[in-house]
């Protein structure tokens, strides 16, 4: 098979796929009203990675390497999946992903400004290339935090996961 994305490169890049089997899928479909909404930690991390890189910024080694070199959050996903509704991974924006979960859960949501973890890194480099950090945050892609939902009788059993952050919850998809 071939295909997939594509962008521009100066170099070969090779992609692979793998597959595999669950006993318990968490779909993007499952949010419910009345779920509390969760990030499993920053992002726009990699999306300031990428402004460094594209304008040659000496310095923010860390933000280069997080968008170069993505870590998916294999060591949380086995204990949120136990108790989340729904799950996306953030590879296209937490604004993205959100929009995603409540379109095809038939729902809608609300987020908090004010609650959406942001890096210092993050403030730092949006500063410097004169942007949002919230933009960064919310539109940034290619960070592969985890997006999920989770009913609110089940928050007492998450709340020692590290890094997880509570940003909003999910309505009536007419609110």
């Amino acid at each position: 098979i071939i295909g997939g994305d594509t962008t521009f490169s100066d170099t070969i890049i090779i992609s692979f796929t793998v597959i595999g089997e669950t006993t318990k899928p968490i779909y993007r479909s499952g949010a419910k009203p009345g779920d509390n909404v969760y990030v499993s930690s920053y992002t726009g991390l990699s999306d300031g990675g990428l402004y460094a890189l594209k304008n040659k910024t000496n310095g923010f080694k860390m933000l280069k390497d997080k968008h170069k070199k993505p870590i998916a959050r294999l060591d949380i996903a086995s204990k949120i999946s136990k108790h989340a509704n729904s799950m996306i991974d953030i590879s296209d924006g937490l604004a993205s992903e959100i929009l995603h979960i409540c379109i095809d859960s038939g729902v809608g949501c609300r987020l908090y400004e004010e609650k959406i973890p942001v890096d210092t890194l993050t403030a730092i480099t949006a500063a410097e290339f004169e942007m949002s950090t919230i933009t960064a945050a919310m539109n940034g892609g290619e960070d592969y935090e985890l997006l999920f939902t989770i009913a609110m009788s089940d928050v007492e059993k998450i709340k020692n996961i590290p890094d997880v952050k509570i940003i909003g919850h999910i309505t009536d998809a007419s609110d």
